[in-house]
């Protein structure tokens, strides 16, 4: 079962005991935080697992800069986007990390902007 905010181990009946010592180290590492049955990954670490190579990163990348985008209100000519300010709090956050992780990799040419993520900015800024 999973949380908003993590994953539960509430479909796993019982844990092998490696993988109990497996996360007691992660979480005495920090490297995991844990509250009950809910575990929380840092990004660095999910990052570091998930990528293997840079077109992994930049497939990654133009996905969620994509998803991001298309999740995101859509402004109207002439129409501010005051009434969907909710909806703008709850995607700029991620328009953010992208921007991040952009300049973090873009310094040594390793990964390029898309169509998506400028559209995505552009309205993160609107």
């Amino acid at each position: 079962m999973k949380s908003r905010n993590g994953a539960s181990l509430d479909g796993i009946s019982t844990p092998s005991r490696a993988f109990e010592e497996a996360m007691k180290e992660l979480v005495k590492r920090e490297l995991v935080k844990q509250d009950g049955k809910i575990f929380s990954i840092h990004r660095a670490v999910q990052e570091a697992v998930n990528y293997h190579d840079m077109d992994d990163v930049q497939n990654s990348f133009n996905i969620a800069s994509r998803l991001a985008y298309e999740a995101f209100p859509k402004r109207q000519m002439n129409e501010a986007l005051y009434e969907k300010w909710s909806q703008c709090q709850e995607y700029i956050p991620h328009g953010v990390h992208l921007s991040r992780k952009f300049s973090d990799y873009a310094a040594s040419g390793t990964l390029k902007g898309s169509t998506f993520f400028v559209k995505l900015l552009s309205s993160c800024a609107w």
